[in-house]
């Protein structure tokens, strides 16, 4: 017999209460006016010819301005093709304020015309609060573009355009960005000593990159996302440390280096989830996933889950190995240090499949690289 059990009049009130608030929320935003860029691009305007870099910068103004006065934004780039030249340095969109921002750039292809030289570095977005710890940044962001550009590499970070920064406390709600090219596609930032709600949170962003240096960067941020990169030809598909409660899932193509879930400043990654896809590579390649542990001051990494789906037809390919674990002499050099530190990691599972059967054997193509742990260096604990 079926039990229905019927709400009194006080619940139906507060559900109703509820869902007009939620409907007010979605509401507000949709039912602003966006922001064109039309509206500010030179007459006549040619696609993939005009230099759209003055406009872009007035779009933008205007753009952080309405968020300012009415408390979100919506930003729309109408299908085509947009050149720009930024100065050194220059962030050409900046949205700073604890506001919604939408940018609607579906069918809409942003070009990077600047020539970097090593280590220049400019920003296409950010979203930021008033400074470190003063207030949160942007929310319920939303983003769907692509980019175009260069970078140029150099004894450390490549010169060239990070085309979105996300930082103070920023709150993502879905992001699609296209790149090709470019130094990182999207870098998730604070700085160490900056206090935890200024880490990105939120939602989904989502990546496809073609010759980007970095696909997601995760410098001290990044807490509570799902993001998905396919990436072809990067240098690391992604990069984390300092970061928490994050799914990362890669489909990766060509990768040149490793991708590193790592620490700096003594603080490590917990609850890393990783599925790791690279069945496509036909060129020499640089190895998978590197966990590493750096510095003198002990540090610990928590409950790190990677699943790997790997197929190498050709031979060497991928030779360096599919997972690597490496501890390194400082935050900035990651040569093998042979003495005992306390580092720690507490937990650590892999899985999934790894099929060399394509492929001529070669001795260093085994799963994890040989660690050598010094004086009880590692201390693991059960996966």
């Amino acid at each position: 017999m079926a039990r229905v059990y019927l709400a009194t009049a006080a619940e139906h009130d507060a559900v109703d209460a509820r869902l007009v608030t939620a409907e007010a929320a979605l509401a507000s935003v949709e039912s602003k006016v966006p922001v064109h860029l039309d509206d500010y691009l030179p007459d006549p305007f040619v696609s993939g010819v005009t230099d759209c870099t003055a406009a872009i910068v007035a779009w933008a103004a205007a753009g952080h301005s309405e968020g300012l006065a009415t408390g979100g934004v919506r930003m729309r780039a109408a299908p085509g093709h947009y050149k720009y030249t930024p100065a050194l340095s220059q962030i050409m969109i900046r949205f700073t304020g604890n506001y919604d921002v939408e940018i609607d750039g579906r069918g809409a292809t942003f070009e990077d015309l600047r020539d970097y030289t090593y280590p220049e570095t400019t920003r296409f977005i950010r979203f930021e609060g008033s400074g470190p710890g003063t207030g949160p940044g942007p929310k319920n962001v939303k983003v769907n573009f692509k980019w175009i550009g260069t970078y140029e590499a150099g004894t450390g970070l490549p010169g060239g355009c990070i085309v979105v920064e996300s930082r103070d406390g920023t709150t993502i709600d879905e992001a699609y960005v296209e790149t090709t090219g470019g130094r990182e596609a999207w870098d998730s930032i604070k700085a160490s000593a900056d206090p935890e709600s200024d880490k990105t949170k939120g939602g989904r962003i989502r990546l496809k990159t073609t010759g980007t240096f970095y696909g997601y960067v995760s410098s001290h941020s990044g807490q509570d996302l799902r993001v998905e990169i396919d990436a072809d030809d990067a240098g690391r598909t992604f990069f984390l440390y300092d970061t928490e409660n994050v799914e990362i899932w890669a489909k990766s193509k060509n990768q040149r280096m490793t991708s590193p879930i790592t620490m700096y400043d003594s603080k490590g990654c917990s609850n890393i989830e990783v599925h790791w896809t690279d069945r496509e590579s036909d060129v020499v390649a640089g190895g998978g996933i590197t966990l590493q542990f750096k510095g003198s001051t002990p540090a610990m990494h928590r409950d790190i889950r990677i699943h790997f789906d790997i197929a190498n037809h050709v031979d060497s390919q991928l030779v360096a190995k599919p997972f690597h674990l490496l501890k390194g002499l400082t935050d900035s050099d990651g040569t093998a240090a042979t003495t005992g530190r306390g580092h720690v990691l507490d937990g650590l599972t892999l899985s999934g499949e790894i099929d060399y059967s394509g492929a001529t054997p070669i001795a260093t193509r085994d799963l994890i690289t040989s660690y050598e742990a010094a004086g009880g260096e590692l201390v693991a604990t059960p996966g």
